[in-house]
């Protein structure tokens, strides 16, 4: 949804529209949390050769990208993560300890799929709070 507002500040929904002026929407907040929940589910549709946490279903704090590694600390004790990385990882830890490789997405560890065009999403299912780190070593 595209919202524009003109010199004096009113806003509305589209520069092509005349003379609407009793229609709004609540997706000002709605919208991007639909789009987070997409981006999880497609995660081609985030963009390509970027690392991103697409979704989370806790509270991340202490977020941390670099070349190789997504780093962030976990506040609530279960949680589901889904991101996207244009590095394979090829270790997956919280609190230091190595999460497992599972070809559930459900279950307790980390999913990969590789996206092909040098992008990987990856999926990570915990049931602890704590510092996760993603990395290629």
């Amino acid at each position: 949804v595209t919202y524009c507002s003109n010199n004096q500040g009113k806003t509305f929904e589209s520069p092509f529209s005349k003379g609407v002026n009793t229609w709004w929407s609540d997706s000002y907040g709605e919208s991007p949390r639909m789009l987070y929940h997409i981006f999880s589910a497609i995660p081609e549709w985030a963009p390509n050769g970027e690392n991103h946490i697409l979704y989370s279903d806790a509270i991340l704090t202490n977020i941390s990208y670099a070349k190789k590694s997504v780093q962030y600390t976990a506040n609530q004790k279960v949680g589901t993560e889904y991101l996207k990385l244009n590095f394979r990882p090829n270790m997956v830890t919280i609190n230091g300890k190595k999460m497992a490789v599972s070809s559930d997405s459900k279950k307790v560890g980390y999913s990969l799929k590789n996206l092909r065009n040098g992008d990987f999403a990856l999926n990570i299912n915990r049931t602890q709070a704590g510092k996760v780190a993603v990395m290629e070593k």
